[in-house]
């Protein structure tokens, strides 16, 4: 009944009070506070627990990978995978990032990189961290427009369209690192044609702290974005290599019984090859709450692993795609009876053309065929959101998404097994904001998620496979105060049909699984001017996961029972136009679970991140990073085979950007 008058909205588009106009610029400056009592495109105004990161709190993170913007985020989980060229894992709401992160929908620029091929994960090694402008974490399944793998939120990653001058970067350290970045943009500058680029390279070797683990990574991106009447029209192209050795995993009583080093690799030929690229068409309007959204994608995607599991033999699996796909959508604000409301609507479209093979081994000669698959993978959704206030001091939202997916399977070793298979799943989505106080929002959701079948670890042996799916309920309250100061808690449940977990490296159902959790967020700002800043943040997140019905097998697997994080950054400006700026991140993890029948259980561990920057007025600045494991160094990967984090990492470097 809602969406039936949501979409009324359409015929009012662009008669807009000027009030809501002055809202929208509010939503973009307020940088992450909350905005839920709004009505908006805007991720936080969702009613939902969602942080967002600028491009000023990501450049005073450690920028030595990705992953360290997401450690300080709360909730968040990190699993570093020693080998360089595998997708690293991240996770929350009770997921395992020993999954390699399958179970959380990540987005860059429009283009999703959830990957159907194999152990489900998707390699972003090529995002280099100065490259993102903005960066939103929306936990649960509650924003109709992510589809697959959101089943404990989703991460979406804007690039950036420009920067304030060219930069020049070189830094080096722990296990003889060495990385060089350099990038071209001007504020305010533009080419023939009114064009604005931001044009970036990276080279990046490490020899790493096990035995067999350096890794080579090159990496090229190139941005154009010109300004229309009506919006902004971009298109990135970026190449990624990367080749890496790969010292994989031991049985965890190998290390403590001293069998093993805690640096020693099972086979020194162990390792892998990696490669990206791609080509994305971005469109978004001057008014993201009225108009059209187009994102357009493709890429070519390879990678190749040899790797030997501890007492058993040297496999290598290779896996070759080719993806393209789209985006459409389109947003409606205005009013319907004298109420604000705004309707968004939309298709995703995407395509999967893709081979997966393994083999068995022996120092990366070819033995035997374990399988060797051809398939190709269309997904078709169209998904719809709509907002509306029948009171100022209560919001709706409601919406959905429909998505269905056809495979064609050739499997050449086993034909009998070939043949065609879809799916289809709907996800419904609802919520309801109440502001009974100027700053404070009460918030209640209801959504579905799902993560479509895997080809080569599911539907390659069972055809009749569906998707996972989750139903998940979200109960929270976040409040603004003065000083900057946020406040949220969040209590939320989750239930899913079909857990789908790598048993002795078989993927197998375990039925049906639960998980529980509490969310406590805090930050504030001692200090904010144009000149200095000082905030403080801190958050606890307490978990519950359990297989349903399985006793006694009752544990969900690699899950952190608690995660803590205190942390601090700020920036000094000083009269001759020297700065100082810096962050220091605290991280403790709770125990986890090594398998589901609890006997195998690993110690709470802690990740101290920090970085601590000063620049100097000509724009050259010098910098330190440092990242600190301590406690339960078995623990980042809870599994029956592990690996063990270095105890210190560190970076140091120099960054000059030009005037």
């Amino acid at each position: 009944m809602a969406l039936a008058v949501m979409g009324l909205l359409a015929p009012v588009a662009g008669a807009q009070a000027e009030e809501e106009i002055l809202d929208t610029v509010v939503v973009a400056d307020k940088a992450g506070r909350s905005t839920k009592s709004m009505v908006s495109s805007s991720p936080e105004a969702l009613p939902a627990s969602v942080t967002v990161m600028g491009a000023e709190e990501i450049g005073r993170r450690p920028i030595s990978h990705y992953t360290d913007l997401f450690r300080p985020v709360a909730g968040m989980v990190v699993g570093r995978f020693q080998p360089g060229g595998l997708a690293v894992g991240m996770a929350m709401r009770g997921y395992s990032s020993g999954n390699h992160g399958r179970e959380l929908a990540r987005v860059v620029d429009g283009m999703p990189l959830s990957t159907v091929g194999n152990i489900g994960s998707a390699d972003l090694n090529w995002i280099l961290p100065e490259m993102i402008e903005r960066v939103e974490v929306i936990r649960g399944p509650f924003s109709a427009e992510y589809g697959e793998d959101a089943l404990g939120g989703a991460v979406n990653m804007v690039s950036r369209r420009s920067d304030a001058t060219p930069m020049l970067a070189l830094s080096g350290g722990s296990f003889a690192t060495k990385r060089g970045m350099a990038s071209y943009s001007r504020e305010g500058a533009a080419l023939p044609g009114g064009l604005v680029p931001y044009v970036a390279a990276e080279a990046f070797h490490t020899e790493g702290w096990h035995d067999n683990s350096a890794y080579l990574r090159q990496n090229g991106f190139a941005k154009l974005s010109k300004d229309l009447e009506g919006g902004i029209l971009s298109v990135r192209l970026q190449a990624s290599e990367g080749d890496w050795g790969a010292p994989n995993y031991f049985p965890i009583a190998a290390y403590r019984n001293g069998t093993v080093s805690e640096r020693a690799a099972v086979n020194p030929t162990d390792g892998g090859l990696s490669g990206m690229r791609m080509a994305v068409v971005n469109w978004t309007p001057t008014d993201a709450d009225d108009g059209w959204t187009v994102n357009a994608y493709a890429y070519n995607n390879e990678f190749i692993r040899y790797a030997t599991a501890y007492g058993s033999g040297q496999l290598r699996t290779a896996d070759r795609r080719n993806v393209g796909g789209t985006t459409v959508k389109r947003s409606w604000s205005g009013e319907v009876a004298g109420m604000p409301g705004l309707l968004l609507m939309g298709g995703d479209l995407r395509h999967d053309d893709a081979s997966t093979a393994r083999a068995n081994t022996a120092a990366r000669s070819f033995q035997s065929w374990v399988y060797d698959v051809d398939y190709t993978r269309t997904l078709l959704a169209g998904f719809t959101q709509g907002q509306l206030k029948p009171l100022p001091w209560v919001k709706l939202t409601v919406g959905g998404r429909y998505d269905q997916a056809w495979f064609d399977i050739d499997n050449k070793r086993a034909p009998a097994s070939s043949g065609s298979q879809e799916t289809g799943v709907f996800s419904p989505k609802a919520g309801i904001t109440v502001t009974p106080l100027p700053g404070l929002d009460v918030f209640f959701n209801h959504g579905d998620g799902f993560r479509m079948p895997n080809v080569p670890d599911e539907l390659r042996t069972n055809l009749r496979m569906k998707a996972q799916k989750v139903t998940s309920q979200e109960a929270g309250m976040q409040v603004d105060l003065p000083m900057g100061t946020t406040l949220r808690a969040t209590a939320w449940h989750t239930t899913q049909d079909s857990e789908i977990r790598s048993v002795g490296g078989v993927y197998q159902n375990l039925g049906a699984s639960q998980r529980d959790g509490i969310d406590l967020e805090g930050r504030t700002h001692l200090i904010r001017d144009s000149d200095d800043m000082l905030g403080l943040y801190a958050a606890a997140t307490r978990v519950m996961a359990k297989l349903v019905d399985r006793a006694p097998s009752t544990k969900v697997t690699d899950v952190p029972d608690y995660i803590i994080n205190v942390g601090a950054d700020g920036r000094h400006a000083f009269d001759d136009g020297d700065h100082l700026a810096g962050s220091v991140n605290i991280q403790i993890n709770g125990r986890k679970y090594g398998n589901d029948t609890a006997t195998i259980r690993t110690k709470p561990y802690e990740v101290v991140q920090s970085r601590l920057e000063y620049g100097f007025a000509s724009g050259l600045s010098a910098f330190v990073d440092g990242t600190w494991v301590l406690g339960d160094r078995y623990a980042e990967l809870a599994s029956t085979t592990i690996t063990v984090q270095p105890e210190f990492t560190g970076m140091t470097g120099i960054v000059y950007r030009f005037q």
